[in-house]
């Protein structure tokens, strides 16, 4: 999968239908755990999920207001995945402004 990969998850109500949309997007292998260990071994797996080169997750807010602690696991898998595969993770709230990038931009040298 190359290019950009837009997703809105302002609609997501609970941490199952966050997993299914997620693996059906990615592509996971139908023994995909529903769950958040079982999401960083797919993520990071090229032999189990096909990754775009940027993913830009729209409506985090809305989503951390339904899931609160489960979205902060997400958000920190999601920190660390530019570590382990080549793809920049942008999430961004409702209006669209930007609230985290990883990696993040770096600032130009004096």
């Amino acid at each position: 999968m190359a290019g950009i990969l837009e997703l809105d998850v302002g609609h997501i109500s609970s941490e199952l239908s966050l997993h299914e949309m997620l693996g059906a997007v990615f592509g996971f292998p139908g023994w995909y755990g529903k769950n958040f260990d079982a999401l960083w071994d797919s993520l990071t797996d090229p032999e189990q999920s096909s990754l775009p080169e940027v993913l830009l997750l729209r409506s985090f807010d809305i989503l951390e207001k339904r899931l609160g602690e489960r979205a902060g696991i997400l958000r920190h898998i999601l920190a660390d995945l530019p570590s382990r595969r080549p793809v920049t993770v942008i999430v961004c709230d409702e209006a669209g402004q930007e609230l985290a990038r990883w990696p993040p931009i770096s600032a130009p040298a004096p």
